[in-house]
């Protein structure tokens, strides 16, 4: 979170007038009651809109964006599974969701393949490259 998300959320929990427990929930409706998910989407969009219009992210983007963040930090598939409150390491459908393909690493995987092949080839002889080629001498 950001420094201003930060005092941002601090200042709302001042205004409450409450001592908020670790683990309870953070936001809640104005009548008091837990969010609903369908409820707080719909309010991040309007506040959204207010606040940045022609951006059209939802509040599962947010998400999203965590889980990406923190794979790309190192995180393991568990402990983010446990921070979201999903089972994105036990399931291929959400982790490809979560976590799309980083092009980047595409590259460089490709790149380090291209180098292996290289370092591979260089070490052969002619004659080991002739002994698992598919390929005939009579094909030379």
């Amino acid at each position: 979170m950001s420094k201003f998300g930060d005092w941002l959320v601090r200042r709302y929990l001042a205004e409450l007038g409450v001592e908020h427990a670790p683990d309870g929930l953070l936001f809640r409706m104005r009548g008091g009651s837990p969010y609903g998910e369908s409820r707080l989407g719909g309010d991040y969009a309007a506040v959204r809109a207010a606040i940045a219009p022609g951006d059209l992210r939802q509040l599962r983007d947010m998400r999203r964006s965590g889980v990406m963040e923190a794979f790309a930090g190192g995180g393991d598939a568990r402990d983010v599974a446990e921070k979201f409150g999903n089972s994105i390491d036990r399931s291929s459908f959400l982790f490809k969701t979560y976590n799309p393909v980083d092009l980047e690493k595409v590259r460089q995987t490709d790149a380090a393949r291209l180098e292996g092949r290289r370092r591979r080839n260089k070490a052969e002889t002619f004659s080991e490259f002739l002994s698992r080629s598919p390929i005939t001498v009579f094909e030379l």
